[in-house]
């Protein structure tokens, strides 16, 4: 009998499991065998940090069921992908939060490839440390928080448009690649891989003009990919990278921009008009309100606002697509007495909490409730006495972002399962 032990759960399988796109028992045989055993964290000794009751994803209306449904039997044929979008702010952009999460779910489900990579250190800004986008190109970045014309960017919230007729850039992934979709405006140039590499370059399967799929012969861990403009296609914007296996299992995409709120997703970028689609996501992930939190002119009743125009437009760009939302966690405001820097806890994140639990629920739409799960009012102190906290008492360390992905995956899995056997399956 083999066994896969990761933080939280254990699946065991009578013919054994194996990841990453290899052969795995029969759906029937997975789902008899699934079974919660107690939670092993990356570092146990921090889950004291944690409320065990309060971790746990409400989906009262059973709205992640089919979902669940398709990550539990996606060893089921070698080709099977479930994909994920976790669209947030500096929290997903630094990717210890999500490349956590990732780890965990392909460990279990199988490696469909690192997903989403963006341009953020062309943009002058910082990246996760497992992938790398360069050029020799000068280039001109936007990004979603910036004075923009509406609708400007991508779902991505980010572009880098190359100068010059001729366009090279250069792709690195600490997770092997086979196949790579390009994300670009629809007057951008054709990408083309090394003639050594080809397997030949496509429209994807919606026929998207802002998406072109490269297919690799062997898998790569680098690539450069090169294009010439044209009067035709003389727009070398780009918006992003899927970086795919080519196998089985789950692809997380994520992308995060430091500073974005709610409002400049709605605002400035595609996100709420179908932009994602060209990802064909199964489950959309979102990690928005810290940011809204901040300003002399915060106003419970635009972040209602704004959080209903959110789950609205996604319900209407995405129809049949399942939604999770997560609240944001404590953090702090910055002030000064009698001449020192002083961090008071910001009262309006537990505001914003409550607004997305509440609206959540009445849509009908998942919640995972990190501000209650991570300890509520006073949890900063708490996780900053372990260094989880950056001195900022916004930020976490990396430590702490890993403690929050032990924890999304702990309530994640703890509500497959749940669901499954609610079901009867």
């Amino acid at each position: 009998m083999g066994h896969v032990v990761l933080v939280g759960v254990m699946l065991v399988a009578l013919a054994g499991v194996v990841t990453g796109g290899q052969p795995v028992p029969e759906e029937s045989e997975r789902v008899d065998t699934l079974r919660i055993v107690p939670h092993v964290y990356a570092r146990p000794e921090l889950r004291r940090l944690v409320d065990s009751a309060a971790n746990r994803i409400v989906d009262e209306r059973g709205e992640l069921l089919p979902f669940f449904r398709k990550l539990r039997a996606v060893g089921a044929s070698s080709d099977s992908v479930v994909t994920v979008l976790h669209v947030g702010d500096s929290h997903v952009q630094a990717g210890f939060w999500t490349g956590r999460i990732r780890t965990l779910l392909q460990q279990q489900f199988g490696n469909a490839g690192r997903g989403l990579i963006t341009p953020l250190r062309l943009s002058g800004t910082n990246e996760p440390r497992d992938y790398a986008i360069r050029t020799l190109n000068e280039v001109e970045c936007l990004r979603c928080t910036e004075s923009l014309p509406a609708g400007e960017l991508s779902f991505t919230g980010i572009s880098a448009t190359m100068t010059g007729p001729e366009v090279e850039l250069a792709l690195w992934s600490k997770t092997p690649f086979r196949a790579v979709t390009v994300l670009h405006a629809p007057e951008a140039p054709m990408l083309y891989e090394p003639d050594t590499l080809s397997l030949g370059t496509y429209c994807t399967a919606d026929n998207s003009a802002t998406s072109t799929r490269i297919v690799l012969n062997e898998p790569v861990d680098s690539l450069v990919l090169r294009g010439v403009t044209s009067a035709e296609y003389g727009d070398p914007t780009f918006y992003g990278f899927s970086l795919e296996s080519g196998t089985g299992g789950v692809l997380y995409h994520s992308t995060g921009i430091n500073g974005a709120a709610f409002d400049h997703y709605i605002r400035n970028t595609d996100l709420l008009e179908g932009g994602a689609v060209v990802l064909r996501p199964d489950l959309i992930v979102v990690s928005l309100g810290t940011n809204n939190c901040f300003g002399n002119n915060f106003r419970e009743d635009h972040v209602r606002e704004v959080v209903a125009s959110f789950i609205a437009g996604l319900r209407s760009a995405y129809p049949g697509v399942p939604l999770l939302f997560t609240t944001p966690m404590e953090s702090c405001r910055r002030s000064y007495s009698k001449g020192r820097r002083v961090y008071l806890p910001n009262r309006n994140v537990p505001v914003v909490a409550k607004v997305i639990r509440r609206l959540t629920r009445e849509q009908g739409v998942a919640y995972w409730d990190l501000y209650t799960a991570a300890g509520g009012e006073g949890a900063i102190g708490r996780w900053q006495k372990e260094a989880l906290v950056g001195s900022d008492r916004i930020h976490l360390t990396e430590a702490g972002y890993e403690l929050l992905g032990d924890m999304f995956y702990e309530a994640f899995v703890t509500a497959l399962l749940e669901a499954s056997e609610a079901a009867g399956e």
